[in-house]
Parts: structure tokens; sequence; C-alpha cells
């Protein structure tokens, strides 16, 4: 057994295991005229390089491409397009996370304001600590109403959960960006896409992560702001 591999040997995670998922709607011309800009100023190219935009056109049809969208090519990162009908993010974040490499993966909204340029390097030192597998996240406040997401049962695992605790008054990761093994999203993330088009997305991942005792580390809140509100194509001051 000379060449065996003990599973206990933890591979470092460096810059390059580190990717980002920005789903992009094309009602927020706006918005991304400010956004990108400042992500690529504050990210280095090792994850530029493993960004992947994906451009989603909600009415469904074909259109051009704004030129600004385009230009992340000229940083590395990869651009994809999805026509279908909905204002959801579940539905361009899935088909980021079937397409990107990384151990590690962002999502992360494109009204969010990065304050620290140090980010993507604080991301890679917390992963290196154990435990290795966690979600980092910017929570919400208590205050989830279970009716809000009851009627997302329709399997009994997901009903056992729900009834299982106080989720009236349970902290749940905030969508503006989360951080996560790929292993994490991969696991979880289909079955939210199957629940769900919208709304409630971040209450489920965050649900399905809690019951098997996924960590969930608040953190960020001094190194991001989220700057635009609900359905609005403007970024608050």
């Amino acid at each position: 057994m000379r060449n065996a591999v003990s599973a206990n040997d933890f591979v470092p995670y460096e810059l390059d295991d580190l990717g980002v998922i920005i789903p992009h709607s094309n009602l927020n011309p706006n918005r991304w005229a400010w956004f990108w800009p400042q992500f690529r100023a504050a990210t280095p190219d090792a994850v530029l390089r493993n960004t992947i935009v994906v451009y989603h056109q909600r009415d469904g049809k074909p259109a051009s491409i704004p030129d600004n969208v385009q230009a992340i090519e000229n940083a590395g990162s990869t651009l994809l397009v999805l026509e279908r009908e909905g204002q959801s993010i579940v539905w361009p974040f899935k088909l980021g996370l079937e397409s990107i490499k990384t151990r590690i993966v962002t999502r992360i909204a494109n009204d969010v304001e990065i304050c620290d340029p140090g980010w993507a390097q604080k991301v890679i030192e917390i992963y290196n600590e154990p435990p290795h597998l966690k979600i980092l996240a910017m929570l919400t406040a208590p205050g989830l109403a279970y009716d809000k997401i009851k009627h997302f049962c329709n399997t009994p695992w997901v009903e056992r959960l729900l009834h299982h605790g106080d989720y009236d008054a349970m902290d749940y990761c905030h969508g503006s960006i989360i951080i996560a093994n790929r292993a994490i999203w991969r696991a979880y993330y289909p079955e939210v896409a199957a629940l769900t088009r919208h709304d409630a997305e971040d209450i489920l991942f965050t649900l399905f992560s809690r019951a098997d005792g996924v960590p969930v580390v608040p953190w960020g809140a001094q190194l991001f702001r989220h700057r635009g509100p609900t359905g609005q194509d403007v970024i608050l001051p």
C-alpha cells in the first residue's frame, strides 16, 4: 500500500481554487455599469480567470450582448448566456454551477460592493482552517416566517426539516453573497432549483445544509455591502 493516499490528507486551497458566479439580468444595465469595474479592481487575476458571468435574457428571447458585459472576457472571465423567461437567479446560477471547476464557489449579486481588495485571499485563509467544508455568508436577522416556505413541502423529508426546531427564528444566508465548497453547492442546489424558481432559494439552501450539520459561518459584513433595492436597476449611495 505504498502509494495509498490517506483520506485524512487535505490539499490546501490556493487562489486559483476560488471561483465566482455572477447571475446578471439584462434588465439591470445600470447595476452592471457600476458593479463590474469595482469587482474587477478588487479581485485577483487568478480569481477573475475563474469567474463566470451568466447573462440572463429574462424575456427568454435572443438579443445582442452589451459591450460592457462582453468586456468581461478581457479579464479572462467566462460569459454564458441564458435565454429563459422569468426573474429568478436560480436558473442562471445553476447554469454557472454546471460549468465552474473550482473547489470553492462564490455566488455574488450584481449589486454588491466589495469594500476590501483582500477579500479573496481572506476566503482562502478561512477555508484552509478546519473544518474545510463550510459556508460563508452574511446572515439575515432572526424572524423567518414558517408560512413563507411551508408550501415548498412536496417531499416527506423537507416536511420533517420544516417541523424540526424553531424556524420562525432561524437566521439564513443572505443571497447577496454566499461562498461554499463546490461539493456543498452541488449537493443542495439542484434540489433548491427543483423546489423554487424565486424568492426562497437562499432559505432552502440554508435549511438543507443546516439539517446535515454543515457549518454556516457569519462572515463578510465588513468586506461587502449590499447596495441594490429589490427589483430596481439602481445602486444606493
